[in-house]
């Protein structure tokens, strides 16, 4: 089956690995490709009717599993793979005693990919990791905590089981520290210089978005699009559920200019630029068309 690998911008992606597993990803893949300087790639000897279950191994592509497009039959133009945006999640882990956590498996929460060990020194790198992600640190004495993964390029420390008392810090300019639980109140302190409670030094704006497609699609007049995502400066927010009248809600932007993208599954991507003021909530409805065959 030929295949073409696009981001979420619909640009090729070249020199990616790809792999066909009909596990979950915790048994070896069955097939493997790499894609071309034109992001294309053959799976050989499969059935065309799978549509799941392809692991991208890209550098900003999310290390997850994504469909394929279509079923593809001989004559066919390749069947499409679309990647969302993935980062490096870089840092460093400490036990409860401050001492560095070595050799620990830390990897995405919930899933079998992507995972890794950290090193003597208990720094971390792991690959293709989704924006924003809940990272989990499996503990020696059985069970696991976990935090937010920083924003991409980003280097922190992340220690387990320290407390501190007070409100929940942000960010204010260079200045972070933000406190962060699991389910059972475990928490792990991202560490930063110069704390600033964030109640008191900057209230937190909303964004809510409203996607639809355009009208006259299917018969149909603009339906929303289920399984929409937004990114917020680079930052990729999915599995958004939808309210009531069907929009989907980001919270905690910083006042300031932001550069919001929504995308669709095969769909044409828009960029708009909004700038929020004083914690406002600010609404956008955007329609997007479907990609050109």
């Amino acid at each position: 089956m030929p295949v073409v690998l696009l981001d979420y911008l619909g640009r090729p992606v070249p020199y990616a690995r790809l792999a066909l597993n009909l596990g979950c990803g915790h048994v070896p893949d069955q097939r493997q490709a790499t894609t071309d300087a034109a992001g294309r790639a053959v799976f050989r000897d499969i059935d065309p009717s799978r549509h799941r279950d392809v692991w991208i191994d890209a550098p900003g592509i999310h290390r997850g599993t994504e469909p394929l497009g279509g079923t593809w039959r001989p004559g066919s133009p390749p069947v499409e793979i679309h990647g969302v945006p993935g980062e490096d999640v870089v840092g460093r882990i400490l036990d409860r005693d401050g001492e560095p956590f070595a050799r620990v498996l830390v990897g995405a929460r919930g899933r079998h990919r992507p995972w890794t060990r950290t090193d003597a020194g208990g720094r971390l790198r792991l690959r293709g990791g989704a924006p924003r992600s809940a990272i989990a640190v499996a503990l020696d004495e059985g069970g696991e905590v976990w935090f937010r993964s920083p924003p991409a390029g980003v280097e922190r420390t992340f220690r387990v089981g320290e407390v501190t008392g007070g409100a929940p810090l942000l960010r204010r300019g260079e200045q972070l520290r933000v406190v962060l639980y699991d389910d059972d109140a475990l928490p792990l302190v991202v560490r930063g210089p110069g704390p600033v409670p964030a109640e008191i030094a900057f209230p937190a704006g909303v964004l809510r978005v409203t996607v639809r497609g355009e009208d006259g699609e299917d018969g149909e007049e603009g339906a929303l699009i289920a399984g929409a995502v937004v990114l917020v400066d680079g930052e990729l927010f999915e599995d958004l559920p939808p309210g009531e009248d069907g929009a989907l809600t980001v919270r905690g932007l910083a006042d300031g200019p932001h550069e919001i993208i929504v995308a669709g599954r095969r769909r044409l991507a828009k960029v708009h630029s909004l700038r929020w003021e004083r914690g406002e909530t600010r609404t956008l409805r955007v329609r997007l068309a479907l990609r050109p065959q």
